[in-house]
């Protein structure tokens, strides 16, 4: 009896072979592989676990160590062998037939050397051999290390207020998280760790745990501890922390340091912001048009070194101007008053508005602190709609007669100061007749109204003939000029 396949052969795979007499139920059955190559291992690894990834160093205490490689083309009934040497002397050897289950061809992950003593395995340098004896291609070695009991060490306790922080001594009042970083290395398998924080020689929190292989391995610096009140800030006093490794009789496994928390200080404040031309002027409200500087001037105390002040001076809405700048403790100290700061066109004077205004008090641990106030600077005051007339209130002539004895200039005004001073000159054929400049009298013309009793006149004489123009402007208000002509015909031949 055979199988057979003369013209491409037998296909490559395990077979399982049953050959049976149903009549006496009577059977034999076997197996046999045919092989696609040579068989194969390759990549031989070591874990401390099946699937973590590949170590060639375990730490002192390490109880089991994984062997992982690939293997393919492996035969039915194929013998394996692994002999584990310690330290050049066999430590185990072990011979098995291959298991069916585990087909022929993958990765095996589930074989292991193990001592769940206390102490782990034995320190020293495995070396690994894995093989098929009867196939030299199916054969591979590796190496791993257990290292020995040589002491845990930490050191370099330091504290900052984050992970990767500036390290620091002493921290402000109010500080909600402080970080204890300590360096460590050689820290044994199934290590606990202490960790003790005191305040002012009273314990405050206490916790001892496993030491996290998985993160923090053997060597190297820890980060992730902290003490933390988010809500209040942690409480002001001289702070001791102490970490070790739990039963290690070595000084150098416990590390202890101190740090200060200030004690607390008075909330910042900053209030009362009010406007003057001056930095001690009178505060007001309301400013005359062409006012070139207005002072912000506010109350503070316990303002912090660290705080920054920020001014934000909006008209009619819009953001006209903004400045950030730390705060000059040299100048201002922590309390009294700000009189220095202030908004200004020293040119044209501050433009005509509604001035809302608003200071910042910029501080770490109290956030932002606000004043604010308002105040308006004035319209700026205009002359319009200039004409000219022979009486106060008759109508507007722009020819006169020859021997014309009065002309009155009649024009609007808005917005007009008490203190403004108003300018007329009266030009005659491009020269300058009449010049005159004097104060505004409020008590008859008032801010807003027109003017009626201005005039040029000769009444000996009558009026020289001639091209006039006149100019009326608020001294001070470029803006507020208003011109117009009139004509004064000469005598008839």
């Amino acid at each position: 009896i055979k199988l057979f396949d003369y013209t491409n052969g037998i296909d490559s795979g395990n077979y399982y072979v049953v050959i049976k007499l149903p009549s006496y139920n009577v059977q034999i059955d076997g197996r046999f592989s045919v092989l696609d190559g040579a068989p194969t291992f390759a990549s031989l690894s070591f874990s401390d676990t099946s699937t973590n990834p590949p170590k060639t160093t375990f730490p002192y205490g390490t109880t089991e160590v994984y062997a992982r490689w690939a293997y393919a083309n492996i035969p039915v009934g194929a013998t394996v062998r692994r002999i584990w040497y310690l330290n050049g002397a066999v430590f185990a050897n072990r011979t098995e037939t291959w298991n069916a289950a585990w087909g022929s061809g993958g990765t095996l992950n589930h074989v292991k050397i193990y001592d769940y003593d206390a102490d782990g395995l034995t320190p020293g340098k495995y070396d690994v051999v894995i093989e098929l004896p009867d196939y030299p291609s199916a054969r591979v070695t590796g190496s791993f290390t257990i290292e020995g009991n040589v002491g845990p060490v930490l050191s370099n306790l330091r504290f900052a207020t984050t992970a990767n922080g500036t390290p620091a001594t002493t921290f402000a009042a109010g500080t909600q998280e402080i970080f204890a970083i300590f360096d460590y290395a050689n820290i044994p398998l199934r290590a606990q760790m202490r960790r003790v924080w005191s305040r002012d020689g009273v314990v405050v929190a206490e916790r001892t745990e496993l030491w996290d292989f998985n993160k923090y391995g053997t060597s190297g610096t820890v980060r992730d501890i902290s003490i933390y009140d988010r809500t209040n800030g942690l409480a002001s006093g001289t702070w001791t922390v102490s970490v070790e490794i739990v039963g290690q009789p070595s000084s150098n496994a416990r590390t202890s340091a101190q740090f200060t928390i200030q004690a607390t200080t008075p909330n910042p404040t900053i209030s009362n912001l009010r406007f003057a031309t001056t930095a001690n002027g009178t505060p007001a409200t309301t400013f005359a048009a062409g006012t070139q500087e207005i002072f912000g001037i506010f109350d503070y105390a316990n303002v912090p070194t660290n705080a920054q002040i920020r001014r934000l001076w909006y008209r009619g809405g819009t953001l006209v101007a903004e400045r950030t700048e730390n705060w000059d403790s040299t100048t201002y100290g922590s309390s009294g008053t700000a009189r220095n700061i202030s908004i200004f066109d020293r040119e044209n004077g501050l433009t005509a508005g509604t001035y809302q205004v608003e200071f910042q008090l910029i501080t770490p641990n109290h956030g932002i602190l606000i004043t604010t106030g308002q105040f308006t600077i004035a319209q700026p005051p205009k002359a319009t709609n200039l004409r000219f007339s022979d009486t106060g209130n008759g109508a507007s002539i722009t020819r006169f007669v020859a021997g014309t004895q009065e002309v009155f200039a009649i024009f609007d005004y808005t917005n007009v100061p008490p203190d403004a001073q108003i300018r007329r000159v009266w030009y005659l054929n491009d020269a300058v007749f009449v010049e005159k400049t004097e104060d505004w009298d409020e008590a008859i013309y008032g801010s807003n109204g027109t003017a009626r009793n201005i005039s040029i006149f000769d009444r000996e004489n009558g009026l020289p003939s001639g091209n006039y123009r006149v100019e009326i402007s608020f001294v001070g208000f470029p803006s507020s000029l208003v011109t117009n002509t009139f004509v004064i015909d000469p005598p008839a031949d």
